[in-house]
């Protein structure tokens, strides 16, 4: 991208001085990095000409803009034209809208206009903010700074920004209060305390509550953790409101409550009768429902509650998830073929729907997630062909679920359908890009050789030549892998935590100054973070006499007690016979699920791992597992290998 001098207009500090007499000029033109706006001061209802002034090819570019309605936000994407120079669009602001942000990326990389983002707030006919516009920018901040590349606005100033406009527009706060809460509380327990008790007596001040008012205050006891008074009013709700949304979300409750089927079933007929069968809770109810009758291995009336689903979208995760499992346990085939086919078919009416899109989705975005879904199910698909014996359907299915091959197991699948059909050659040729791109398991490695030799069976040089073949996709991968890790370093400061571990002894970050420090954080909960762990005990073994390297594990987000933590974690680790040293993650306060280490790295999802080097700060980061043990072993040992340097 070009990088041209950025003139930010709007800054933090503008924000903050918001107030209901504040006016300003209107501006005929406005830069903001690389993006010029045709209004600096844009209103709701407008149509906004934009240009970004970027030598990035139009297909190569991502671009969307999210436009606030209060506490909420809706992308859309920017179609541009190009124009030689830079990319012109043309977008329409809602006439709902109190915010607006952009964002654009290339090759997954983000434009974050030098940390400060793409932000700006909107104004009225008289050159006025608009009522909320200051908050809707403070909770965009609060949720996708990260995302947008924000660095230059603290968390305690995002909270200001919803708070002063809280203080000037009162009106505001029966729409904002609880998500004001949820982001104000793990930072602030004492303020959002005192906010809440405010709340809360404002509301038993009225001397009737509508049903609205009583939500909330249901929701207020609920933050505020005051579970009898929340059940009780609750009650009182639900009898007043026979047919409102917390009635409703009662029997929801209670449904998911219950163990027992008939009282399912009833509490299901009930619902029906009561709410009808055109609603969200009722389908997710008929899929609870099924889920049971899979259990019982009563097929036929599983796929009965499946038929009868008012939106069949809602269980195309639940329909691949039971296929996968009859599939690796190579049990009622037939069956999970249906249903995994019927996954496949539901995704593909999907995507020739995309206006019937989420509204968090733009299309774009819709159409992305849509097509990582159909390749994930029809990873699921294939498999079961394959174990029906139908091994060309399963190898075109598996092409699909391939996309770029960055997924070790999912290549490991493809090589395997091909080595069953005998195309050597072509498993010669997939298993080598594999490889070279660092996404091969042992098992594709060997096929490679095996086929390799096949082929090459009367060939005494070339069948000599195998080993340097290998040799040198690995090669290619390790520089591949180092480049990547090179590319992604940071310098971040970490925050000194002092946990204790499984043994009782407390463990500080202070006390492991000049070492290479990776944590790991994980849950017992978290299947990804389990599957990963035969690659960390690799990792730990690796570097099991390298004193300057410590490995520690996290345990995080896990309910109970902190012995009740501490048991399960050490129940699992013995019962798995694993060898880590596994810290125990607090709560900021009993039955919070905010843990104070977790929240101070930033962690958003697990498993996470923060490498941390000598100098005591953070250098790289990475969340998730991409099921390739051999990666994640290589990818450690390049890391170490970087920070020693």
């Amino acid at each position: 991208m070009k990088k041209t001098a950025s003139v930010l207009a709007v800054g933090l500090a503008m924000c903050l001085i918001a107030c209901k007499n504040n006016t300003s000029k209107a501006d005929t033109f406005k830069t903001m990095g690389l993006l010029q706006l045709s209004n600096g001061n844009p209103k709701p209802g407008d149509s906004l000409r934009i240009k970004y002034n970027s030598d990035t090819k139009i297909a190569d570019i991502e671009a969307l803009f999210y436009y606030m309605v209060q506490d909420k936000s809706y992308p859309k994407d920017i179609h541009f034209k190009d124009n030689t120079s830079n990319l012109e669009a043309t977008i329409h602001i809602p006439d709902s809208a109190t915010a607006l942000t952009f964002l654009f990326k290339n090759d997954q990389k983000i434009d974050d206009n030098k940390e400060a983002g793409y932000v700006l707030p909107l104004y009225t006919e008289d050159q006025q903010r608009v009522v909320g516009s200051g908050a809707s920018m403070g909770l965009f901040y609060l949720q996708r700074a990260k995302a947008h590349g924000i660095a230059t606005v603290t968390k305690d100033s995002a909270l200001t920004l919803i708070q002063k406009d809280l203080e000037l527009y009162p009106e505001l706060n029966k729409e904002w209060e609880l998500t004001y809460i949820r982001y104000l509380e793990p930072h602030n327990k004492e303020k959002a305390e005192k906010y809440m008790e405010a709340r809360i007596a404002h509301y038993n001040s009225i001397p009737t509550p509508s049903e609205k008012e009583y939500n909330s205050l249901v929701g207020l006891h609920r933050l505020n953790k005051d579970k009898p008074t929340q059940d009780s009013l609750t009650s009182v709700v639900a009898s007043k409101f026979p047919k409102g949304t917390l009635a409703k979300q009662e029997a929801y409750a209670a449904f998911y409550k219950t163990k027992e089927l008939d009282e399912k079933k009833d509490i299901l007929k009930a619902y029906e009768a009561s709410f009808g069968k055109e609603t969200s809770e009722r389908d997710y109810m008929m899929i609870g429902m099924a889920q049971e009758a899979l259990k019982a291995q009563d097929y036929k009336t599983a796929l009965a509650y499946f038929n009868d689903l008012n939106d069949p979208s809602k269980a195309v995760g639940t329909l691949n998830n039971v296929a996968w499992k009859l599939a690796e346990k190579g049990e009622k085939l037939d069956f999970a073929e249906k249903l995994s086919k019927r996954s496949l078919d539901m995704v593909s009416e999907n995507l020739h729907h995309l206006e019937k899109k989420p509204f968090y989705f733009s299309k774009n975005q819709y159409k992305k997630s849509l097509e990582a879904n159909y390749k994930m199910y029809a990873d699921t698909y294939a498999l079961i062909l394959f174990k029906q014996g139908k091994v060309k359907e399963a190898i075109a299915y598996q092409t699909k679920a391939i996309d770029k091959g960055k997924s070790a197991d999912v290549n490991e699948r493809y090589i395997d359908f091909l080595m069953a059909d005998e195309q050597y050659s072509t498993v010669v040729q997939k298993a080598s890009e594999f490889i070279k791109n660092n996404a091969a398991t042992e098992k594709t490695k060997e096929a490679l050789q095996k086929s390799y030799m096949h082929i090459n069976k009367e060939d005494q040089a070339a069948k000599a030549n195998f080993a340097t073949l290998l040799t040198n996709l690995k090669a290619a991968a390790r520089a591949t892998t180092l480049s990547e890790i090179k590319a992604n370093l940071v310098s971040e400061e970490a925050y000194n935590f002092s946990l204790q571990n499984l043994d009782g002894k407390e463990v500080s970050l202070a006390s492991l100054k000049g070492k290479t420090v990776i944590l790991d954080f994980w849950a017992i909960w978290c299947g990804p973070c389990k599957a990963s762990f035969p690659g960390m005990q690799q990792a730990v073994d690796t570097f099991k006499d390298n004193s300057d390297v410590v490995f520690l594990f996290v345990n995080t987000m896990e309910n109970g007690s902190f012995d009740q933590r501490k048991d399960k974690a050490d129940k699992f680790i013995k019962d798995n016979n694993y060898t880590f040293n596994v810290l125990i993650d607090q709560p900021d306060a009993e039955g919070s699920r905010t843990f104070i280490t977790s929240k101070n790295y930033d962690i958003s999802g697990i498993p996470t791992k923060i490498i941390i080097g000598p100098n005591g700060k953070i250098r790289y980061k990475s969340v998730g597992y991409n099921g390739n043990n051999a990666k994640l072993l290589q990818e450690l040992e390049l890391l170490v290998e970087v920070l020693k340097s």
